[in-house]
């Protein structure tokens, strides 16, 4: 996988883990209009962001080539159904930077996720793709995931 190295993040990645959401969001920008990448660059997201790194229920984890980090995945345990006691994992994203894509490293974000889920002892990972975004939709199919649901979504 061209010497790709995966890390744990830690609170000393919040700058490229910000950048790296800031720039997914300005690309899924242009597929969901009311997505804000301004609020990945406000002390707000950084707070939030803080507090997730921390958190034994969410996941961070780097893709690197060399010293340069090329890729983030973010993940959390995510409760659905607190009245049944149900937990899922959620993948929350993956984005690779455009130049090392194909190379193997969403497949591998998707493996540490699946680990770390189990781990985590859950039975399942959900993930939401934009409708108009077929190439992720493929992607996720490819390795076996499944549409279980349908969502819509009204702006007020």
């Amino acid at each position: 996988m061209d010497n790709i190295e995966f890390r744990e993040a830690t609170l000393g990645d919040i700058d490229t883990i910000i950048d790296f959401s800031w720039r997914l969001c300005k690309f899924e920008s242009n597929l969901v209009s009311h997505f804000n990448p301004e609020y990945y660059l406000s002390d707000q997201f950084k707070e939030l962001l803080t507090n997730q790194i921390a958190s034994e229920n969410s996941k961070y984890t780097l893709a690197y080539f060399g010293d340069r980090p090329v890729g983030l995945m973010e993940a959390g345990l995510k409760e659905n159904y607190p009245f049944r006691n149900l937990t899922k994992a959620s993948l929350l994203q993956i984005f690779v930077l455009e130049e090392y894509r194909n190379r193997g490293i969403g497949k591998q974000f998707l493996r540490l996720m699946e680990e770390w889920a189990k781990a985590k002892g859950m039975k399942s990972i959900e993930l939401n793709i934009a409708t108009n975004n077929p190439d992720a939709d493929r992607f996720y199919e490819s390795l076996g995931y499944k549409d279980w649901e349908k969502a819509k979504e009204k702006l007020i």
